[in-house]
């Protein structure tokens, strides 16, 4: 101990911090909001791929949001929908198609452009799949069925970015859950056509899609047994996507046939 920093203890300074080497600066520690996330704390590659995943899928929320906006207030584009609805047949067949060719062509999702420009073709065929279902609905229905999603879906995340739960390997599992009961729910609401059946089914893949939304969030955030690479933006962006379009889409048939028991679809879209 120098004699100077005795001659500080004396006056009741207390011991000094050890010196820098002349000439250098300390390094400022990188605070972000993200930080407060257990499985992002210190990693700044990763928090930009989160900032990355969520902006693109901000924006891609932003044209059904438009698309469903037209669709309810515009008289004129509410008949064209309804009266032209092979063209939701086709769309709805497009991007079945499209997640499809991702078996094979996987690796489309890591070239650019290409792999924006698959993110908006899809995101404008399942936005106008979404929008032509809307037309169904009074925009009373529509605006719950959207707040709530908004609720759900920021409550789910916040739960599967802090719970100590492992929920990241479960997918496969989820898959082939959600592939049994798409079979089963279809096959019964051809032979039965009724409310209360589309009600259930409704319920039952609003859970699912609740549950795909924690697996996301967890392979996103990363720190967990899975996760995707910082690489996967996006395929994380699709996958956020249509989680938050489901919740939307169940959410919005249950309110309904809950509440206000409107006309529903010819067909079902679960």
């Amino acid at each position: 101990m120098t004699q100077e920093t005795e001659d500080f203890q004396n006056y009741g300074i207390g011991t000094l911090p050890a010196l820098l080497p002349i000439g250098s600066k300390a390094e400022p520690e990188s605070s972000s909001a993200l930080d407060c996330i257990p499985s992002l704390r210190g990693k700044e590659e990763r928090q930009g791929f989160v900032r990355k995943v969520y902006s693109l899928v901000f924006m891609m929320l932003l044209v059904p949001t438009a698309l469903v906006v037209i669709c309810v207030y515009v008289d004129p584009v509410r008949e064209f929908v309804i009266k032209y609805r092979w063209i939701y047949y086709v769309t709805s067949g497009l991007t079945i198609g499209m997640l499809l060719s991702l078996i094979c062509f996987y690796h489309i999702l890591k070239s650019v452009p290409a792999n924006y420009i698959f993110l908006f073709s899809f995101t404008v065929f399942e936005s106008y799949s979404v929008a032509s279902l809307t037309c169904h609905y009074e925009p009373k229905s529509i605006l719950y069925a959207a707040i709530l999603t908004a609720v759900m879906g920021l409550s789910l995340s916040l739960f599967a970015c802090f719970t100590s739960a492992d929920l990241s390997g479960i997918g496969h599992a989820l898959c082939w859950v959600s592939l049994g009961v798409s079979l089963a729910a279809m096959i019964l609401m051809l032979i039965v056509r009724s409310h209360w059946i589309l009600l259930v089914c409704s319920w039952v893949f609003l859970i699912l899609a609740g549950l795909y939304l924690i697996v996301d969030t967890q392979l996103i955030i990363g720190g967990r047994h899975k996760e995707l690479t910082v690489d996967d933006y996006i395929i994380a962006a699709l996958m956020l996507f249509i989680d938050f379009v489901t919740i939307f889409v169940h959410l919005l048939a249950i309110i309904a046939v809950s509440y206000t028991h409107l006309t529903l679809p010819t067909t079902p879209y679960v």
